[in-house]
């Protein structure tokens, strides 16, 4: 058998070094595995809010409240789309325009923003949703509103 003649541990310095080489590593494989879950596809994520949906006959507008990113979203890549909700017929509206925080009227290759507005043309009077697609995934849907 054998006999320990030290009955001393591990010194204490060794002992605060291995603590402090657990914890990192600990810490390196917790962070790998949380960045896993924060991949993003397809350029980013994009969100979009709107103020209420107002209608002058069947042109409709609203004021954009926030976008993500907040540097905004390019307009030419936004499809917009009037969803009919007695028929539940998609119709893509006519006519869109885009005005900034100043009131004038944008292009297609600038950014909608916060404070910009945006107003296309219904086909017919109706009750709408507007949606808003982006890289093929919706980023807004409106609550249901009346062109009379």
């Amino acid at each position: 058998m054998w006999k320990i003649k030290n009955k001393e541990a591990v010194s204490p310095v060794i002992g605060v070094i291995l603590m402090v080489a657990i914890t990192v590593v600990l810490a390196a494989v917790l962070y790998v595995w949380v960045s896993g879950f924060m991949t993003t596809t397809s350029g980013g994520v994009y969100a979009l809010s709107t103020s209420v949906w107002t209608d002058t006959d069947t042109a409709i507008n609203a004021s954009v409240i926030s976008t993500t990113p907040t540097a905004g979203i390019l307009i030419s890549s936004i499809t917009w789309q009037l969803y009919n909700t007695t028929s539940t017929v998609v119709a893509a509206p006519s006519g869109a325009q885009y005005w900034s925080t100043t009131g004038a009227t944008m292009a297609t290759s600038e950014y909608l923003t916060a404070g910009c507005s945006v107003g296309f043309t219904a086909p017919v009077n109706g009750t709408y949703k507007v949606r808003a697609i982006v890289g093929g995934s919706q980023i807004f849907e409106s609550a249901s509103f009346v062109v009379a």
